[in-house]
């Protein structure tokens, strides 16, 4: 440290010590001068607007979670109807996304609490980040970069566990940077402790970053066997992962049992990953290719900021993206979505491979344009995206409030999903939309993540799982068993016009139009069915619990 602010200055005749200016009293160090701002970490917590914008946000598997942490609370509070359906299955590695919402719900109920923990988790991932920019020594101005990143492909597709963990990926990552030459018996601990906690938040997280944080390690200068010694803390996480993969592999769900683990037909290669590439390092629409030109600055602007390469260890974690992007597998082991989901990895690694020119003096204009660029340019993807949420709540979401406020809390749902896509998204974000009446009301509706072995509340082996589709696909004899055995009390669908005739036929006199607003249709089962043609019922009966079909 300087030795001017380290020891007080005196005059010559023994005068009391001056203390020394402010700006002189602790030199500002190289780590102060890459901490991000304060500015940055405000605009961080604009990130949290689109999540408000709307009442229900644009994700597609969001309300599908929303749901089980509501049929969770259900079970264990041992009153809900449905119980005798389900079992909770406490072995699941994706507990941190749920554990934050559930505590929560109490406080503020359940859409909220979702809504609060998505934000939370938007908010922490450019500054998770920026902290990984910070530890390579880049320049603090391309955090501004990092803004728009939480609104990708994982935010679209509602991923909550994955959008809850990724920032700890990030986290990681920086102290795998941070970690000198030579890893410590600290450091290495360090490291086995960081690697089991991510499988814990996210296998996929893990699966990622591991591999980035593996591949930063080997690339050290060292021996073989120091090389193998910074990576074997990031091994012992290997036995719970084979021992969780043996599980799901061996005890499937009814829905999932028929998998195949892996399938070359649903690998998802193609070119369309080249074009996909530019759009998606700044997590904007995959089908817009417009966003190509924005992504481009964004590459840009690092360099006339002054960047330059870094060496080249630290170019490999963006190479491995690239690679990752262009040929990992769409469907692994019986998910779905693998590669895709990692899009926002890409702009954070790209900067990771960059560091700033030491003395290089950039042209006043130059320096000014790019400052500003660097900063608007974020802000105006954020905007946009702001714009397009709010949208979607008025023009979309309105329709769905009316829908859900005319269904009675307690009931069963089925629904159909003939317009699963939104004007403003490109994921299907309407798919699983009614499942926020399982959440709001108590309720249960399918199609249901009950059937997947990955979550917390599962359906019991045995219990029929129908989805709107094989509904819709099914004999008439099945539809009407349904129908009369009460399995049902409401139908939800999103379609251009009533669809009652084309779904039920012949028997859609057994259910009634309860509401529909803006493409939203909501019928309900009717128990007196008399007005029905004798001939529909099965031996002249009006049907009821336990009715067959002959």
């Amino acid at each position: 440290m300087n030795d001017l602010a380290a020891t007080p200055s005196t005059n010559a005749d023994h005068s009391p010590p001056v203390a020394p200016p402010r700006d002189l009293a602790r030199p500002a160090t190289i780590e102060d001068r890459l901490r991000p701002s304060h500015w940055f970490h405000l605009a961080c917590l604009l990130c949290a607007v689109p999540v408000f914008a709307a009442r229900f946000p644009p994700m597609v598997d969001l309300p599908q979670h929303a749901a089980q942490i509501a049929a969770l609370r259900e079970m264990l509070s041992g009153h809900w109807v449905f119980q005798s359906l389900f079992d909770v299955r406490w072995l699941t590695p994706y507990w941190l996304g749920y554990s934050a919402v559930f505590l929560l719900t109490p406080l503020v109920g359940i859409v909220l609490a979702t809504k609060l923990v998505v934000a939370m988790a938007v908010c922490a991932l450019p500054a998770a980040a920026a902290r990984l920019r910070q530890a390579s020594g880049g320049d603090p101005h391309w955090d501004w970069l990092l803004l728009p990143l939480p609104f990708g492909f994982a935010y679209e597709w509602g991923f909550l566990n994955f959008i809850v963990a990724a920032p700890f990926g990030f986290l990681f990552l920086a102290r795998i940077v941070r970690c000198g030459p030579v890893t410590t018996r600290r450091d290495g601990v360090a490291l086995a402790l960081w690697a089991n906690a991510l499988f814990f938040l996210h296998a996929l997280v893990l699966l990622f970053f591991g591999s980035v944080a593996g591949l930063l390690l080997l690339a050290r200068a060292g021996t073989r066997r120091e090389r193998l010694a910074r990576v074997l803390p990031l091994l012992s996480v290997l036995p719970v992962t084979l021992a969780w993969l043996a599980y799901t592999t061996l005890y499937p769900q009814d829905a999932q049992g028929k998998m195949p683990l892996v399938s070359l037909e649903m690998w998802g290669l193609g070119w369309r990953r080249f074009a996909e590439l530019l759009p998606a390092l700044i997590s904007q629409s995959l089908s817009a290719p417009v966003f190509a030109l924005p992504a481009l600055v964004a590459l840009l602007l690092p360099w006339a900021l002054g960047a330059r390469l870094a060496a080249w260890p630290r170019r490999l974690p963006f190479l491995f993206y690239v690679l990752w992007m262009l040929l990992a597998p769409d469907y692994l082991f019986r998910n779905s979505f693998t590669y895709n989901r990692f899009n926002m990895a890409g702009l954070p690694l790209y900067l990771l491979a960059l560091e700033a020119a030491p003395g290089l003096v950039l042209g006043t204009l130059r320096r000014r344009l790019s400052s500003v660029l660097v900063v608007v340019l974020p802000l105006s993807l954020l905007l946009v995206q702001v714009a397009r949420t709010v949208a979607f709540q008025r023009y979309e979401v309105r329709g769905f409030d009316k829908i859900l406020a005319k269904m009675a809390p307690g009931k069963r749902a089925l629904t159909f999903a003939e317009l699963p896509h939104s004007r403003y998204f490109d994921a299907p974000v309407f798919v699983h939309f009614p499942a926020w009446y399982q959440a709001t009301k108590a309720g249960l509706v399918d199609y249901s993540f009950s059937n997947f072995v990955v979550v917390p509340v599962r359906y019991k082996p045995g219990v029929p799982l129908i989805s709107g589709r094989r509904f819709s696909q099914a004999p008439r004899e099945v539809k009407r068993k349904l129908l009369l055995d009460k399995e049902y009390d409401y139908f939800v669908m999103r379609a251009p016009e009533d669809r009652r005739r084309p779904v039920f036929g012949e028997d859609a006199c057994l259910v009634e139009l309860a509401g529909s607003a803006n493409q939203w249709w909501l019928y309900r089962r009717i128990d007196d069915v008399s007005a029905c043609p004798h001939s529909l019922l099965p031996n002249g009966s009006i049907g009821g619990k336990g009715t067959t079909v002959p």
